[in-house]
């Protein structure tokens, strides 16, 4: 190894807030929307002219729900959901379809290394809802030719005993699966201790998951996702979306 003489490298890494305001706003036409509240686990809708029907679907089950003017519904259980509006027994309007994810690491204080545009929404790591196919739907964060940081903050003792996280893999458009992976944890919220490294294998288009079972209670995680390549031969990005952190 050459040694350098004199020379000081000093690498400054910006962390955003994963955490955010804002919301995920979903149109279902004829001029009702809908926003996400991650905080309360609710959809509030703005229906000012007065109450709508709603078909709502989640897992195998199809129901008739009533919404309230302004009212809202929980979304209080892991699944896939799918809302359309009902006007005399007829599906009218646009149908809506999220996956909602239900985790200890919802409520954590999220911080990243600062994604690239158009891929660079704040409070999409742990909002609950999960990505979609359309990788331009606001649900993925995107680096491009660097590597993600991921970090929670717990605000106190947090057991967890799973992880994951999603990613998008679409080569022809520059979409590419990570390289590695590497996991660290802080009992004190001040000291790191690095359980995990390893290569990704990534099992192919269009989503693909990491998990990993750890056993333990920190106050802290730390989650170091690589891209395919940090070098600018090739446009390569990385998307990412839900980080799950789970207790059981």
């Amino acid at each position: 190894m050459k040694t350098l003489n004199f020379t000081v490298f000093v690498f400054i890494v910006t962390m955003l807030s994963c955490n955010s305001n804002a919301v995920n706003t979903y149109n279902f036409g004829k001029g009702i929307e809908a926003v996400w509240d991650k905080e309360s686990g609710h959809m509030i809708f703005s229906n000012e002219s007065g109450p709508i029907s709603m078909v709502k679907e989640f897992r195998k089950s199809i129901d008739t729900i009533e919404i309230e003017k302004n009212g809202s519904i929980a979304l209080d259980r892991t699944g896939k959901y799918s809302f359309q509006m009902l006007e005399n027994d007829q599906l009218i309007g646009t149908k809506v379809t999220l996956t909602r994810q239900i985790h200890d690491g919802i409520n954590a204080i999220c911080t990243h290394t600062s994604a690239n545009a158009p891929y660079n929404k704040k409070g999409k790591l742990n909002d609950g809802i999960a990505g979609t196919e359309d990788y331009t739907s606001g649900e993925w964060v995107g680096w491009k030719n660097k590597d993600a940081i991921i970090e929670f903050d717990f605000e106190g003792d947090q057991s967890i005993n799973y992880i994951s996280y999603r990613y998008r893999d679409d080569i022809e458009n520059n979409i590419f699966p990570p390289k590695n992976m590497g996991l660290e944890v802080s009992v004190d919220g001040q000291n790191w201790e690095h359980l995990i490294t390893r290569n990704v294998v990534a099992p192919g288009y269009p989503i693909s998951g990491d998990n990993f079972t750890i056993r333990g209670t920190y106050k802290k995680i730390r989650l170091t996702v690589g891209n395919y390549t940090t070098g600018d031969n090739i446009e390569s990005w990385l998307l990412i979306d839900e980080v799950t952190v789970a207790a059981r």
